[in-house]
């Protein structure tokens, strides 16, 4: 396209059929814009066969294509003047290509002469693959388009202006008029610019039409660093955390016993830096095998003051509740007294037995405690 001395032109090299299409010219400026537009009807070419002959008159000419005689029409044109005969093709077609034969005749026999017409069609592209693909590392793609032409078409491969050849990584073929370019095992070096170039000899020069697709690789989700169990005690904040890597833009969902989480205003989840992070009120038991909460001990049933009589037998009780595993022992005035068990038991009480008496409950979550007298009076 070029606009020069206020003359806008658009050159379309080499038409074909499927260029013809109406076409609109648009021009503006900061006052305002027009427009007009124009129909374009590309044609076949035309083409003329000739023979000359002589003998007595009168005398007739026929042609036939094919052994079929052919008459004038839209299509053809025949003339015969001045001894020569001619049959003129208009918007000449693949299938006007065969066997034609002139012939003359008068009152003493007739002669023919028979010529073969072949038509040379430049490439074209039936069917053309998608212009952008987007494939992952490691996995395979094929290119295709059907391209047609006469004589037969000979098709190359280019990536970023270089020819690619046949090899293990890459595989070509043409069959039926569907070329194909097989890409093993694509990898970042495979991204680029691809050109598929069609060529024959269609009337008497090399005629290239070239095709321009674009792929690009992606590097599948990687974790760098993954989420790690988690202990939490109840009511503190849960936080899970992973770094992922891979080709952009990267998604982050996170499930918990095989469902989705939903957006919830209990859970924040960032993702930034290719880092996902997860925050979670621990409020509630979780069944996740990641993620459990512990919850800390507490007394349900403590022991009340005690008053025993020196010598007899004695027994001191606590009952508690929280997550396993939970230690509890004994302390009497400052001192451990008992293995772990929530029950202490003097079988004989002496007076040195008085005192206070501490019941401790301890697990991972934390610790608690129950405090209770005993009084040991003689007899």
């Amino acid at each position: 396209m070029t606009l020069k001395e206020n003359t806008a032109t658009l050159k379309i090299l080499t038409a074909e059929k499927g260029d013809t299409s109406e076409y609109k010219m648009e021009v503006s400026n900061k006052v305002g814009k027009d427009e007009c537009t124009c129909s374009v009807t590309v044609l076949g070419y035309n083409v003329t066969m000739e023979c000359r002959v002589s003998g007595s008159q009168p005398m007739a000419v026929s042609w036939y294509k094919d052994d079929k005689e052919i008459q004038s029409d839209d299509k053809y044109k025949l003339d015969f003047s001045e001894s020569t005969a001619s049959l003129m093709i208009f918007s000449l077609e693949q299938s006007d290509g065969g066997t034609y034969t002139c012939r003359a005749t008068n009152d003493a026999g007739y002669k023919e002469s028979s010529g073969t017409l072949c038509v040379k069609e430049p490439p074209l592209f039936l069917e053309k693959p998608e212009g952008v693909s987007v494939v992952k590392v490691g996995d395979s793609k094929v290119f295709e388009c059907k391209v047609v032409g006469t004589p037969e078409v000979s098709v190359r491969w280019f990536r970023d202006g270089a020819e690619i050849h046949q090899s293990v990584k890459h595989k070509m073929s043409i069959v039926d008029s569907l070329a194909c370019l097989q890409i093993s095992c694509a990898g970042k070096n495979d991204s680029g610019k691809y050109f598929c170039e069609a060529c024959n000899e269609a009337y008497s020069n090399v005629h290239f039409l070239v095709l321009q697709l674009h792929l690009f690789t992606l590097d599948p989700p990687v974790f760098v660093k993954k989420t790690e169990n988690v202990s939490t005690v109840l009511g503190d904040v849960a936080v899970f955390q992973c770094a992922v890597e891979g080709s952009p833009t990267l998604s982050v969902q996170w499930q918990k016993d095989e469902n989705w989480i939903l957006e919830d205003p209990e859970i924040e989840r960032t993702f930034e830096n290719n880092v996902a992070t997860r925050f979670y009120a621990a409020n509630q038991h979780s069944t996740s095998l990641s993620w459990y909460y512990i919850e800390p001990p507490y007394i349900q049933e403590k022991p009340e003051l005690v008053e025993v009589t020196l010598g007899d037998p004695v027994r001191l009780e606590c009952r508690v509740a929280g997550a396993p595993e939970i230690s509890v022992k004994w302390i009497k005035d400052g001192q451990d007294c008992t293995d772990n068990t929530c029950k202490m038991r003097v079988p004989t009480i002496k007076l040195s037995d008085s005192g206070k008496y501490t019941c401790k409950a301890v697990n991972a979550a934390g610790a608690s405690e129950t405090r209770a007298s005993m009084t040991v009076t003689g007899q």
